[in-house]
């Protein structure tokens, strides 16, 4: 069967055509346009702050120094730095580290960790929470959070459906603020569940 066989029988009004170009054109508006200044290199040094403020003129430029005899020569470095500074408006922060987590019991296992060695506040998010690995991580956030550390837990409405409200309400009446994002409300669904 050939592709004209298949479309031939098909019909489709013109105003319906007309309504979904118009869609497509008004959903095309708002992509980001990239200001051509963005491109250029700052023109003064890039601050970096460091645990006790802002550094010095000459540490700054010795940090950067150092991160960029890191890689290859490219002006995509000063590019970057000059785009982050601009989105955040404040200067880089000296003393961060990542590292890249390839399995859950590790993963899990450093989050426990950097959550039990908070000191001032801790931000998570989290699609399901309510499983064996949740209950954990629910032990040592309100262990955190009554040693004084602020907790922020952002869970999600989708992954966090089963679990049974007391879960939430537990973290919530030591002082949690937990928030859930984007919540399911049967309410609004028209035609099923659309993820």
């Amino acid at each position: 069967m050939s592709l004209h066989s298949i479309w031939s029988g098909v019909r489709i009004p013109l105003a319906l055509c007309l309504v979904l170009l118009l869609v497509l054109l008004i959903s095309c508006s708002s992509l980001p346009t990239l200001v051509p200044d963005m491109a250029r290199a700052p023109a003064a040094p890039v601050p970096v702050d460091g645990l006790q403020g802002p550094l010095s003129a000459a540490r700054s430029k010795a940090i950067l120094d150092r991160l960029k005899s890191g890689g290859a020569p490219t002006s995509i470095f000063s590019l970057h730095l000059a785009i982050e500074e601009t989105i955040v408006g404040s200067p880089l922060t000296e003393g961060n580290k990542v590292e890249l987590l390839q399995d859950g019991p590790n993963t899990y296992q450093a989050m426990i960790e950097a959550i039990n060695a908070a000191r001032d506040h801790i931000n998570m998010e989290a699609y399901i929470l309510d499983d064996e690995v949740g209950q954990r991580f629910a032990e040592a956030l309100i262990a955190r959070q009554r040693k004084g550390v602020q907790v922020n837990l952002i869970r999600d409405s989708v992954g966090t459906l089963g679990a049974p409200p007391e879960f939430f309400e537990r973290l919530s009446a030591t002082g949690i603020k937990v928030l859930e994002y984007n919540p399911v409300n049967p309410m609004t669904v028209k035609s099923g569940w659309d993820v």
